[in-house]
C-alpha cells in the first residue's frame, strides 16, 4: 500500500486517522507541525501527506506551500484535514493548490475513499 505522512498537532485525530490508515495496509509516518513535517518527508518520501491547517506555529496552508517548494515534493498529493468548514476557508484551501479535502470529524468511508482517489490520481 501506500507511504502516508500525517501532519496533525491533536493527539485524537492522530490517533484515529493513523489507526484507519494502518488497518487499510498503509505505513504511516507523523509529523506534529511544519517544521517536523518539512524534516520527515525526504527520508520518509510519502505517497500522500495528510495536512492539518490548524498546525500550530506554520499553519497548513504555508506549510503546503513551503513543501511544494522543495524538490521532488512538487506533485505529492497533499490533502487538507480541517474542521473549518466555512464556505470561505474551504475556497482559500482549495484555490491553494490541495488535492483535495477531508473534513473533521472524520467519517470513515468517505476519509478513505479521498484518500484512494487522491493515491490513484498520483
Amino acid at each position: 500500500m501506500a507511504k502516508i505522512l500525517i501532519v496533525e498537532d491533536n493527539q485524537l485525530n492522530l490517533e484515529l486517522s493513523r489507526d484507519i490508515l494502518t488497518f487499510n495496509g498503509h505505513e504511516v509516518e507523523h509529523a506534529e507541525d511544519c517544521e517536523a513535517c518539512l524534516s520527515k518527508v525526504d527520508a520518509f518520501m510519502p505517497d500522500l501527506i495528510l495536512m492539518d491547517i490548524g498546525l500550530p506555529g506554520i499553519s497548513g496552508v504555508d506549510c503546503f506551500k513551503l513543501l511544494r517548494q522543495k524538490s521532488g515534493f512538487d506533485k505529492v498529493p497533499v490533502l487538507a484535514f480541517t474542521a473549518s468548514v466555512m464556505p470561505d476557508e474551504i475556497k482559500k484551501i482549495t484555490d491553494t493548490g490541495f488535492s483535495g479535502l477531508i473534513e473533521k470529524p472524520i467519517r470513515v468511508s468517505t476519509f478513505l475513499s479521498t484518500i484512494n482517489d487522491a493515491l490513484e490520481v498520483k
